[in-house]
């Protein structure tokens, strides 16, 4: 069966994201939602690359019209953003419940549970919510590989004393990363600096965690920071070329 118009921008636009091609993937989804205004996932999807600024409050005239069309537990996302972004947790406790309404199948449901793992690893001193946080996290990260949710993964290991899971999460981040990286210097990936650096700072604070499992004579986590070293090296060669002053390996 064909897909509707509107399916088939959205489809381009995934497209487009896939290679890091950002303009393109924002003048699809504007298709898709003018097509069909009723279409959830085209204006989440645009909101998306949006929640930065929505989390500053500085969000122009076009985001804000298109951000009001989401309903249920997508426009619980946007409500919880800026929480999030302010550590305010007891606020993002209370909006625990409309994210939880997000099905698997939203294209929102990885940010749902990106807001819900993040108070839950904020709590101390109750395992409970660090459990709920690590299996919440591996059915997300199923779906939909992404660098935030393995950073939130390592820490409700680490909340759990789980050496083994957050060496996992360690080795998960750099197979990621080097992924990526790899498809950039081949050309198949547009990366931002932004993103460049972000991978940089995350792969650095990796590397300080599983130093401290070293301690211990932890050789899975020995061999799991040999490799984010080298992803590191790898970021940071790509960083040089580019003239960046970004963190170093």
């Amino acid at each position: 069966m064909v897909p509707a118009p509107s399916d088939q921008a959205l489809i381009s636009a995934l497209a487009f994201a896939h290679n890091g091609e950002t303009e393109k993937t924002l003048d699809a989804l504007r298709a898709a939602i003018r097509i069909d205004p009723r279409k959830m996932d085209a204006r989440f999807a645009f909101i998306n690359y949006r929640l930065s600024d929505f989390a500053r409050g500085e969000v122009d005239q076009e985001t804000q019209a298109i951000a009001s069309g989401l309903t249920g537990s997508a426009a619980a996302v946007l409500k919880g953003w800026p929480l999030g972004a302010a550590q305010d947790w007891n606020a993002l406790v209370g909006l625990e419940q409309e994210l939880a309404r997000s099905n698997v199948s939203d294209l929102w449901y990885p940010e749902t549970v990106q807001l819900r793992a993040e108070w839950r690893t904020k709590v101390a001193g109750d395992d409970k919510y660090s459990f709920d946080a690590l299996r919440m996290l591996d059915r997300a990260l199923v779906i939909r590989p992404n660098l935030n949710l393995y950073v939130l993964r390592a820490a409700a290991a680490s909340a759990l004393n789980d050496g083994e899971a957050l060496v996992e999460s360690g080795r998960y981040v750099a197979a990621y990363i080097s992924d990526k990286l790899r498809r950039t210097n081949a050309g198949e990936y547009s990366m931002s600096d932004n993103e460049l650096n972000a991978m940089i700072i995350r792969l650095n604070a990796f590397e300080i965690r599983l130093r401290e499992l070293e301690g211990g004579n932890d050789t899975r986590a020995q061999d799991v920071t040999e490799t984010i070293t080298k992803t590191m090296e790898q970021a940071q060669a790509i960083a040089n070329t580019r003239g960046l002053n970004l963190p170093s390996a």
